[in-house]
């Protein structure tokens, strides 16, 4: 059975590179971001790629990519939470309170729904990993894009309910990462 993996952000960046790893592992790999950032053609080469354009926050739309890549696959097994936005660079004083609150929906809520909607899929199948990707900028003091800097070390914690979830069920079982 062909091993997969949901990249979120999956089109540039930190995001595209993770599709790329596990493309050349050998995983059907499928980007969820909110466009295709030009960048298609490339792990389209290497491997059983897809695209799907959505926002993480939109928990309906995130539900309805999980399964379609089960019903195509028969099991998500990975969930690689890259997506983020870093926000305005501006002063604490001076931010922009709509700005702050777009880059915490993105980096803490998509983060949450994106868990939510997969957990429930890995605990359905008894299996499944999903890491949750954050910035050391979390730990670092910066008056400039607060609302960026208060959600990276939530990664972390997410990740910690995520491994406790449903009253101590792990999902981290039967998937061989790529190293």
């Amino acid at each position: 059975m062909t091993k997969t993996a949901l990249v979120t952000g999956g089109t540039s960046g930190i995001g595209l590179a993770t599709v790329k790893k596990f493309l050349n592992e050998g995983f059907a790999v499928t980007a969820l971001s909110f466009n295709d950032g030009g960048h298609t053609a490339e792990p389209q080469a290497l491997g059983d790629y897809t695209f799907k354009e959505g926002d993480i926050t939109d928990a309906k739309r995130v539900e309805e990519i999980i399964a379609q890549l089960v019903y195509q696959y028969g099991q998500l097994d990975v969930v690689a939470n890259v997506a983020g936005i870093l926000g305005n660079h501006t002063p604490f004083v001076e931010a922009d309170l709509d700005n702050i609150h777009k880059v915490l929906d993105v980096n803490l809520m998509g983060t949450i729904i994106v868990d939510q909607k997969a957990g429930a899929q890995m605990v359905k199948q008894g299996s499944g990993v999903i890491v949750n990707v954050g910035s050391i900028d979390g730990l670092m003091a910066n008056f400039e894009s607060i609302g960026y800097m208060a959600t990276l070390p939530e990664a972390s914690a997410i990740n910690g309910s995520t491994i406790m979830a449903d009253d101590g069920y792990t999902l981290f079982k039967g998937v061989d990462l790529p190293d």
